[in-house]
């Protein structure tokens, strides 16, 4: 009983230190403010009640991550001369941008740590949102956005 019990806390701390080694530090742990562009989105609309996409290239959707405070959860989406409050989590080794507002619009950035040149690091920026109304002439539909493209770190 004694020797399945060692055996097994050997088991686990073998089993973590193999899982620790297969996540390395993320080279975004320790950026404090990324400039992001992304030059392809895809739209969906609800049209007769079907979902309907519209895939979009071309003008650059752009926005700056400031601020970003792996430890604490914080950071800031600027955008313009707006400078709003947002939640990071750096999961495994890419970090997550979470916006969620008293409208009930959320927005979500996911920086990879994989970057394919230099400190080009590949994004996606996910946005829903929704107004509830049904009046005269018109009824709201949810909106959602996907965008994607390349945040790198901003040296201001």
């Amino acid at each position: 009983m004694l020797k399945n019990k060692a055996l097994a806390a050997g088991l686990a701390v073998l089993l973590h230190g193999t899982a620790s080694a297969q996540f390395p530090p993320s080279p975004l742990a320790r950026l404090t403010q990324l400039d992001c562009a992304f030059t392809a989105s895809a739209a969906i609309t609800w049209v007769a009640g079907q979902p309907h996409v519209e895939v979009r290239r071309g003008s650059a959707f752009t926005f700056r991550l400031g601020h970003i405070d792996t430890t604490g959860g914080t950071a800031h989406f600027i955008y313009g001369a707006a400078d709003t409050p947002i939640v990071v989590a750096l999961a495994g080794s890419n970090l997550h941008f979470i916006d969620r507002r008293l409208d009930g619009s959320t927005a979500m950035t996911t920086v990879l740590a994989a970057a394919p040149k230099g400190t080009k690091f590949r994004a996606t920026y996910s946005h829903t949102q929704y107004y509830a109304y049904d009046g005269p002439g018109f009824a709201s539909v949810p909106q959602v956005e996907q965008y994607y493209g390349y945040c790198s770190p901003s040296a201001r």
